[in-house]
């Protein structure tokens, strides 16, 4: 992923040397400077001499595509700064390229919440960024799959008499329970196959008497799981979530949110769980997330910095192709305040990382 993203820099880099617009070489920027200079002398004496031989005034677009170009170069050169930063780029690729410390495959992040809170989505959001050092364990279950799942991905679909096969196998589960009248249970393999195999953190989306089981299971084994809640604002906005799902049918609906209001009453149990999200926008949660993530593992690269640069690339993509002078000035006029905004957003990503 470094490797793509190193060469992607350095293409759309040769790409604004190749036009113009970036000029890494300052002897060579002055001789332009100079020559783009005398063109201008030469094309306002020319311009001078025109009404007297036309009997024209000269027009306002010359002058418009000459601001729309100048305005476009200087927005070039600002975005194209830090990938210019040889330090700072180094800095970001080390950053990614450096091993997970080993105790952190001894720290599971437990995830916790009711049904339709957003536990699925704050997990595709951190791997997103994270997927080199985060993985889900696959949990087994006994319910149907949905239409987007997966069998093998999303859980190991299995039906009951396998599921309890495997239970009285007495090694083949780390924690198992039953939740809305299904079967769920994370397998000593699949746990294996995350911190073990491949050598990531995992993530264990579990219910409330799951945690309890992993807390136990800590002890004996010596881990050190975070245990995070998420809880929505409030039990109305969770039932129209799982209504909005079209998932589960209304009597399944009532169940899962009498089920959430136990949890909801048992989650603030003293020493249960290190920290308790709310859902009430997902846009900030997923930004608490993050900041979660980077307090419980510290040696976790910044993603936003990542985030920086890649949006730094397309807008210089965008810029570079642009039809036309004037076009690239009017989108430049309109986008300045916006895009202001975006970079003062993204330096406090980066503090905040």
């Amino acid at each position: 992923m470094i490797r793509i993203f190193v060469l992607v820099i350095f293409i759309v880099l040769a790409a604004l040397c190749c036009t113009g617009f970036i000029n890494l070489n300052p002897k060579r920027q002055w001789q332009c400077s100079s020559a783009r200079f005398e063109k201008s002398s030469s094309s306002n004496s020319d311009q001078q001499q025109a009404p007297v031989a036309l009997g024209i005034g000269k027009g306002d677009n010359d002058e418009e595509d000459m601001v729309g170009r100048r305005l476009r170069e200087a927005k070039l050169k600002f975005l194209a700064a830090p990938l210019l930063d040889k330090d700072l780029l180094m800095r970001t690729i080390e950053d990614w390229k450096r091993p997970l410390p080993a105790e952190y495959l001894l720290k599971p992040l437990v995830l916790v919440g009711p049904s339709g809170v957003g536990k699925g989505r704050l997990v595709r959001s951190l791997m997103k960024d994270y997927a080199k050092f985060f993985k889900k364990v696959v949990t087994h279950t006994t319910r149907a799959p949905r239409v987007d799942e997966t069998n093998g991905t999303s859980y190991h679909f299995v039906s009951n008499t396998t599921f309890f096969n495997l239970v009285e196998q007495n090694d083949t589960f780390i924690e198992w329970s039953p939740v809305h009248d299904h079967y769920y249970g994370i397998s000593e393999q699949a746990w294996q196959s995350v911190a073990e195999g491949e050598k990531k953190i995992a993530i264990l989306e579990i219910d409330i008497c799951g945690a309890r089981t992993i807390k136990k299971v800590a002890k004996q084994r010596g881990w050190s799981p975070f245990f995070v809640f998420v809880s929505p604002t409030n039990i109305d906005m969770l039932r129209e979530r799982l209504a909005l799902r079209g998932t589960e049918t209304q009597a399944q609906i009532e169940l899962r949110v009498a089920n959430a209001r136990r949890e909801l009453s048992e989650c603030t149990e003293p020493g249960l769980f290190d920290r308790n999200l709310v859902n009430d926008d997902f846009e900030n949660t997923v930004r608490s997330f993050f900041r979660l993530a980077r307090d419980f593992y510290p040696a976790l690269p910044s993603a936003a910095r990542i985030r920086m640069l890649q949006r730094r690339i397309a807008k210089i993509k965008e810029l570079s192709s642009a039809s036309s002078s004037r076009d690239a000035s009017s989108s430049s006029e309109a986008a300045m305040k916006k895009e202001k905004e975006e970079e003062e957003e993204e330096e406090e990503e980066e503090e905040e990382a």
